[in-house]
């Protein structure tokens, strides 16, 4: 389990600034087979948060000035910064809100970087195809990546995280066969009504955790559906426990099984899909909005 103890994180900015308090007294559990969206407004503490989930804070916080951490976020009982770069690499994937490539690799290379000192060449580019193909960018297959719009570098990068946390194994194999064969026009919702298995754990054994900074944020509405439901397929085959940040909330009605608002830095609401309501959504982003039933669901309108 991925488990954030009391964690707040203070940052001293510049010597003419005073400290400013990033995180306040997170308490959160993220298990395994779970589907959980963060949301919040801008500034409120989501990336920072998804940062430490991933064990990153220290990089996070560096160019900013003097850091003080209090509290700890553990996976598995060990504090994250505990845990060796490459074995914490194999447990959880962290897809950033932006990532600039500088130089001209194509799209399978990127991919094949999630794999850095797993597998064999000949292994890493078959689970760098198959994470493509389950990102739905087979068709980008070989580009450069300086010539890609935001849109399709996105699914690019959502690939790479895929195929760091693909199980070196037959089971992986499988996986975009089993997504291929649950899509239909009422597949999302009929996820959406699934229970979470508290035990579910993954082929390899260990659980595993993927991080994503609105990772649909730059995709068109095809591909925002396309990769939501294959992560949350993902979250049931693998049992790999998946944190996402988003704004919109109607996306949270689709595919998450739980979510967790950050407000000014402190968690404002930890509730279960069915318990998100206007009054919940007004609090944390501080406009009037309503709720109507539809022929595909509760879906959440801004007034």
């Amino acid at each position: 389990m991925l488990t954030v103890e009391m964690l707040s994180l203070t940052v001293a900015g510049r010597a003419s600034d005073s400290p400013r308090m990033l995180l306040n007294a997170i308490d959160l559990q993220i298990r395994p087979g779970e589907m959980l969206m963060l949301m919040g407004e801008n500034g409120s503490g989501k990336s920072t948060l998804l940062a430490c989930l991933a064990g990153q804070q220290v990089g996070l916080t560096a160019s900013s000035g003097a850091w003080q951490q209090r509290g700890a976020v553990c996976l598995d009982g060990v504090p994250v910064l505990d845990i060796p770069p490459m074995a914490l690499a194999r447990r959880r994937a962290w897809m950033r809100q932006s990532t600039s490539i500088s130089f001209g690799f194509s799209t399978d290379e990127v991919v094949e970087l999630g794999r850095f000192g797993q597998g064999t060449h000949a292994r890493n580019r078959t689970i760098a195809l198959e994470a493509l193909a389950l990102s739905g960018a087979s068709d980008l297959v070989g580009r450069d990546v300086m010539t890609l719009s935001g849109g399709e570098l996105a699914r690019v990068q959502f690939a790479r995280a895929l195929a760091q946390l693909w199980p070196d194994s037959p089971d992986g194999e499988l996986f975009h066969e089993h997504v291929n064969k649950g899509r239909s026009r009422h597949f999302h919702d009929a996820m959406a009504r699934e229970t979470v298995s508290s035990t579910a754990l993954p082929p390899h054994g260990e659980a595993r955790y993927l991080l994503l900074d609105e990772p649909t944020a730059a995709m068109d509405l095809r591909h925002q559906q396309h990769v939501l439901g294959a992560v949350r397929r993902l979250s049931r085959e693998w049992g790999i426990g998946v944190v996402a940040i988003v704004h919109d909330p109607n996306l949270a009605l689709a595919y998450a099984d739980r979510v967790v608002m950050l407000k000014m830095g402190q968690l404002l609401a930890d509730v279960p899909i069915d318990a998100l309501d206007a009054a919940l959504l007004q609090r944390c982003f501080d406009v009037p909005m309503s709720f109507v039933d539809g022929p595909f669901g509760r879906r959440a309108l801004m007034a």
